[in-house]
């Protein structure tokens, strides 16, 4: 699919992760950062290493329907990612929404979470859900515009890893 000059790619197979990775560790070095700068969180290397792990593990589910896993390229460049995780029956969770810092502000984001919720309500999802932290602004007003909602809490948010984390985390929803 291309919207604007980015395409997005649907992710199958080993090779997804070797794409994904450097996507994967500048968003992680990125939240870490303002973890510590907004909050005094301070998330080590290790720390971090094992979260990639933890959600490299969710791959499986991630690579072949009912889940979904995107790239976004600009001009041939990654630019970006999103996934959709099957949570049960009639419900899917965003994951990953993340876009590099030359690339936002272009509707590359945008174009993923569309992407997504798109192959969400043909999987036959109800609803759809996300994380995030509270410094994300800007993803809060693009999940907002497209009919997600401030909601709770829910089992098996990655924030549970600590409870520092719930803090400062939002969660939304968006029912179909």
């Amino acid at each position: 699919m291309s919207a604007g000059g980015t395409r997005i790619d649907v992710l199958h197979g080993p090779g997804a992760a070797e794409v994904l990775q450097p996507l994967f560790d500048e968003f992680g070095r990125w939240v870490a950062g303002r973890l510590a700068s907004d909050y005094g969180l301070v998330v080590d290397d290790e720390a971090l290493q094992r979260h990639h792990r933890a959600f490299q593990a969710e791959f499986p589910k991630l690579l072949a329907p009912p889940g979904c896993l995107l790239v976004a390229r600009v001009d041939g460049v990654t630019v970006g990612s999103g996934a959709l995780k099957p949570v049960g029956p009639t419900t899917g969770e965003l994951k990953r929404i993340f876009v590099t810092p030359p690339a936002r502000g272009r509707g590359v984001a945008r174009a993923v979470v569309t992407e997504l919720l798109r192959r969400a309500r043909g999987q036959g999802y109800t609803s759809v859900r996300l994380e995030s932290l509270a410094f994300m602004t800007e993803a809060h007003g693009l999940y907002r515009s497209v009919g997600f909602t401030d909601g709770q809490i829910f089992d098996g948010a990655e924030a549970t890893i600590t409870s520092a984390l719930v803090a400062h985390s939002r969660f939304m929803k968006v029912v179909f």
